[in-house]
């Protein structure tokens, strides 16, 4: 009934689209955890609240890992 009233294609267009999102978001988190903010504690939150909002719970551990190995540094 949905698909009818608004297209099949708009609907997956719509789920590429946030994937396509969703990949460019998180390459870019991880660029800037990598290199000339690798300090900033806000970026590794919003980072880990990106992650936790997409369900990915592996990389979230890596990302706390991470921090906290970069903080006793």
């Amino acid at each position: 009934m949905v698909s009818a009233m608004f297209g099949l294609g708009a609907w997956l267009q719509a789920d590429i689209s946030g994937k396509v999102f969703a990949d460019e978001a998180a390459g870019l988190y991880e660029r800037a955890t990598t290199t000339v903010l690798k300090n900033c504690m806000l970026l590794y939150f919003a980072y880990a609240d990106f992650e936790e909002v997409l369900l990915v719970v592996s990389h979230l551990r890596e990302l706390v890992c991470s921090f906290k190995m970069q903080r006793e540094t």
